[in-house]
């Protein structure tokens, strides 16, 4: 396994794409959205990936399991959330078994005993 990137919901996204651009001087890799829908976007450097996206209405698993308002989730990339997930020698930290994601992925949510979310992704 290794990191992948983090996730932010910011309180205000176009002052956190501010920031990440203009004070951390990252690269806006790719974004979404609109004003209407929400905003999104991926920026990262040679060393680290952000993604933040605004607060959106929706019944996904990516809104009620892979996110806690503005606390941070920490994503990992595995080769096989199946096989990760099935390997696991203590499944009571499993909030959200293995799906496939609207994004391209499959991913499963683990919660740490400090409330803390990890999504380990693999790509389908």
């Amino acid at each position: 396994m290794k990191f992948d990137h983090l996730f932010i919901e910011p309180s205000n996204f176009k002052n956190t794409k501010s920031f990440l651009m203009n004070t951390l001087k990252l690269n806006e890799d790719h974004s979404w959205g609109d004003d209407s829908q929400g905003l999104g976007g991926h920026y990262s450097n040679e060393h680290m990936k952000v993604v933040i996206a605004d607060h959106h209405d929706t019944n996904d698993s990516a809104k009620t399991h892979g996110k806690r308002n503005h606390a941070p989730t920490i994503h990992m990339a595995v080769d096989d959330v199946d096989k990760f997930i099935h390997e696991l020698e203590d499944k009571t930290c499993i909030v959200l078994q293995p799906e496939d994601t609207h994004w391209g992925t499959r991913w499963a949510i683990l919660r740490d005993p400090d409330n803390n979310l990890y999504a380990f992704e693999s790509v389908k």
